[in-house]
């Protein structure tokens, strides 16, 4: 039983995160990414979209969820679903944000709403994300996040549907025979792209990791939040 009415009692908390905008992760994502860019230094902006790279919660090892996040009941409602998704975002870049500059995040519970689908009960958290840099307002965002309850080990897994062949950019990088690289992916079977990128963000969800390694897939192979 979902008692939505407590867990909406978490709408309007709020955190604030500060942070240094250094130059060092938005060349990592750059190199991840295997782009041409120039070397980011201060007094740049900050690509959109890449301020996900900052602001990026600490917590101790006894204070994690099942997921890996910091566990439910402080800033995010308790919600007793444990696997927890992101839905989605929406975004508005109204000031560039400089590398080099401390800016700071504000946090906000906006709505949780509860749903039924044909797996189950469904819990939306939407959270609101302001970053500021001084006084001036950089980003607005909005992200939806949404959590489930464990698949049941009795019912069949669905098939996933296939993968779009077509897509307005693709680009297909070939490391070069038996370079450490390519002996490092032929060896672990994994791409390395979302990995690494996942790692810049310091995501815990072991969606992505589980594609790339088997061991991983039983564990959550749908908890993947930013």
């Amino acid at each position: 039983m979902i008692d939505i009415k407590h867990l909406q009692d978490w709408q309007g908390r709020g955190e604030t995160r500060d942070d240094l905008i250094a130059a060092f992760p938005a060349n990592a994502l750059a190199a991840t990414l295997d782009r041409d860019d120039k070397e980011y230094r201060i007094g740049d902006a900050l690509p959109p979209l890449w301020h996900w790279l900052h602001f990026l919660p600490i917590h101790k090892l006894g204070e994690s969820g099942y997921d890996g996040h910091a566990a439910l009941g402080g800033f995010l409602p308790p919600v007793p679903l444990p696997r927890r998704m992101w839905a989605g975002s929406r975004l508005e870049f109204l000031a560039p944000v400089t590398i080099g500059r401390s800016a700071h995040k504000r946090s906000t519970v906006k709505s949780v709403t509860h749903k039924s689908g044909r797996s189950g009960d469904l819990v939306f958290v939407t959270v609101t994300h302001d970053v500021y840099e001084d006084q001036k307002h950089c980003i607005r965002e909005e992200q939806d996040i949404v959590y489930r309850a464990l698949p049941d080990p009795n019912v069949p897994t669905p098939t996933p549907p296939h993968a779009p062949t077509s897509c307005d950019f693709s680009r297909k990088i070939v490391p070069e025979p038996r370079s450490p690289v390519s002996l490092l992916r032929t060896y672990l079977q994994w791409p390395p792209h979302p990995l690494r990128s996942s790692l810049l963000r310091r995501n815990r969800g072991l969606r992505r990791i589980g594609r790339a390694w088997p061991f991983a897939r039983n564990l959550d192979a749908g908890s993947f939040a930013p």
